[in-house]
């Protein structure tokens, strides 16, 4: 189950997933959105001005520091 499987151009979904695989695969999705969605409700997401300085000096490539989210002083580990 840990293989990775071609993606579907037409789908977007792994090709050959069975339905166990699908279940699994969405139940570990789910989770991920409510992981997001509680640490945006805390408050902790990044700022859209520092996000979009950070991707445009990346694109100039400069080394800054990805940004970090609200609320937190040093990247968690």
């Amino acid at each position: 189950m840990n293989e990775m499987r071609p993606i579907s151009a037409e789908t977007g979904l792994p090709i050959g997933e069975t339905e166990a695989e699908r279940r699994l695969r969405v139940a570990r999705e789910m989770e991920i959105v409510a992981r997001a969605e509680a640490a945006i409700d805390a408050g902790l997401g990044i700022d859209g001005d520092d996000l979009e300085a950070w991707l445009l000096a990346l694109d100039e490539d400069e080394n800054a520091p990805m940004p970090l989210p609200r609320g937190l002083t040093a990247q968690p580990r």
